[in-house]
Formats: structure tokens, sequence, C-alpha cells
């Protein structure tokens, strides 16, 4: 398998996902910032040009976040990172939903703002809007996790996922200290020798 990823983007979950199932897998650099993404060979591979991309053995492809780390934990169930009852299986792609349909896109209104705005429309006030937003998400998340262990009891992949969007915070002037219970937990997460290991091969330094 090729795990195509930018550092510091979403893929870094998948990422961890991946370490955490021992799998073997290349890990293939496309770095956004230099626009690596846009080129006709990665165009190839995702049309869409944004990463992760998980590239399997037999040559298929899989996009988007919460679909790969699915994708791993269901074909790894020894690594138990995703519930199996249908309960604790629908608690995580609840989280999973909400962090990629409301977290994730209210950091993109503040740093993609171009996505959303019309021709001659200022960026500045969605920004600031996003900025204000996403401190509330990340409060509400904090309000949310348990003071122990992870947020679904067990490691899982949810708790890949959360580790990105406090990341993201730092990079929008929010003091990740700000929210304890979270940080807290992002600590556990990097913690793991799986984690670890992704922030290394990303050269991303631990919060």
């Amino acid at each position: 398998m090729r795990l195509y990823y930018s550092p510091g983007s979403c893929a870094l979950a998948p990422h961890i996902v991946i370490e955490e199932t021992g799998a073997d897998y290349e890990p293939v650099r496309i770095t956004l910032a230099k626009g690596e993404h846009m080129t006709d060979a990665f165009g190839a591979i995702n049309p869409r040009r944004r990463v992760p991309v998980l590239e399997l053995d037999d040559g298929q492809v899989l996009t988007e976040t919460h679909a790969i780390m699915c994708y791993l934990a269901d074909s790894h169930p020894d690594a138990k990172l995703i519930p199996t009852d249908p309960l604790g299986r629908a608690r995580a792609h609840e989280w999973m939903n909400w962090l990629a349909s409301t977290v994730h896109v209210t950091f993109a209104t503040f740093f993609r703002p171009e996505r959303f705005l019309g021709e001659g429309q200022a960026k500045e006030p969605m920004q600031a809007a996003a900025r204000q937003r996403y401190d509330a998400l990340m409060h509400e998340i904090d309000g949310r996790l348990p003071g122990e262990g992870f947020a679904l009891g067990g490691f899982s992949v949810v708790d890949a996922h959360l580790t990105v969007f406090l990341r993201w915070a730092a990079r929008m002037d929010h003091d990740p200290a700000s929210y304890p219970t979270y940080q807290a937990l992002v600590r556990r997460v990097q913690d793991r020798p799986a984690a670890a290991r992704a922030l290394e091969i990303e050269e991303l330094p631990p919060l």
C-alpha cells in the first residue's frame, strides 16, 4: 500500500491509523505548499488533487480521511481501531462525520476562504468569523471528551482524527492549552508509538 500525505494535513489521521495496524506501506509525501498536488502524476491518482490517498496493492485508490481510516480499521480487526458493536460504531461515525463536515470546513473557511466567496467579496469578515467559530468548536470538543482514556474509551480512529484539529488550532493562533482535556487526549495519542512514528515521518513536532 501507499499512503499519500502532506505534512500536518488531515492525512495525519490515517497516517497514525496505518501505523497502528502494523501494515506494510510506503508513505509518499505530497507537499501542498509546493503545489505537488497539482502535478499530472498526482492528478492521475486522485483527480480531486487532495490528500490523503490510500493506494491499495491491487491498484485501487481510496480517498477521504473517514473512508480510509474505516477501511484500515476493518481490514485489520486485531488492531481494534473501531468499535464492533452497533452503537459504538455509530458513535465513531458520529464523531468523524461531524469533524469532517463542521470542524474541518470551519478551518477551510479560514485558510481557503476563496473556495466559499464570490468574485470581489472580502475574505477578512469570513476569516474572523471562522477563527471565532473554531475556538467555540474546540471548547465544545474539550467539554465532550473524558478526563482519562480516549474519546470512545479505548484508542480508536476517532482519536487519530481528533489529533489533527487541535494541531490546526495552533495555526489559527489559538493556544492548545486553552482546551486542557482535549490537549491531554492528544498528548496521550502522541505518546503511542504509532503516532510518534507518523509524526517523525512527517517531520512534525508533538504538541
